[in-house]
């Protein structure tokens, strides 16, 4: 493991062997060496940085693994194998930015002829984005771009609605007489 990698995990069991202070030693040695097995399995050979991180992200704070040791959980060291090519947070998927972006601008094309349809589909969108933003382990910035749209789309909305209630309202009703002048004068 490079020196850089070997510090944050370094860091990361001295970190936890202070959290489990107020334990047993021995117990707490076991704990201590029960995670370093399981970081050293989990990256392998040539682990990169992020591979690093995702581990310790997995793992969590040292604090939880403090408290658990320390109410006794028999099962404190049971951790998720890590699946290839999943996200270190399975339940909010990688792609779904771009996805929940798509619809929002699918909202916005929708307008000018199903505004029903954009209204519906931006608020799914949004709602969604909206919790993506919250869930998501990395960067959110296409999914707050998503929120942007979807609340663009429905305002898009509103205004085109505002609009033609406006000229519907300027329109000349059947009971309203309308003068008709012939070009002749007649």
């Amino acid at each position: 493991m490079p020196g850089q990698h070997l510090s944050l995990v370094e860091s990361y069991l001295d970190d936890l062997d202070r959290a489990l202070a107020g334990i047993d030693p021995a117990e707490r040695a076991d704990v201590v060496a029960s995670i370093r097995e399981h970081v050293d399995a989990s990256l392998g050979d040539q682990p990169t940085a992020a591979d690093v991180h995702e581990v310790l992200q997995r793992l969590g704070p040292v604090e939880r693994i403090a408290r658990e040791a320390d109410a006794g959980a028999p099962a404190l060291i049971a951790f998720p194998e890590p699946t290839p090519g999943a996200s270190p947070d399975d339940r909010w998927p990688r792609w779904s930015g771009p996805v929940l972006l798509g619809l929002g601008a699918l909202a916005i094309a929708l307008i000018p002829t199903a505004p029903v349809a954009a209204v519906a589909l931006a608020l799914a969108a949004g709602i969604a984005a909206l919790i993506g933003v919250r869930r998501a382990p990395g960067p959110t910035s296409l999914l707050r771009a998503a929120v942007a749209l979807c609340a663009l789309a429905i305002l898009l909305t509103a205004l085109a609605a505002a609009t033609l209630l406006n000229v519907r309202a300027e329109l000349p009703s059947i009971d309203t007489p309308v003068e008709v002048v012939s070009p002749g004068g007649g």
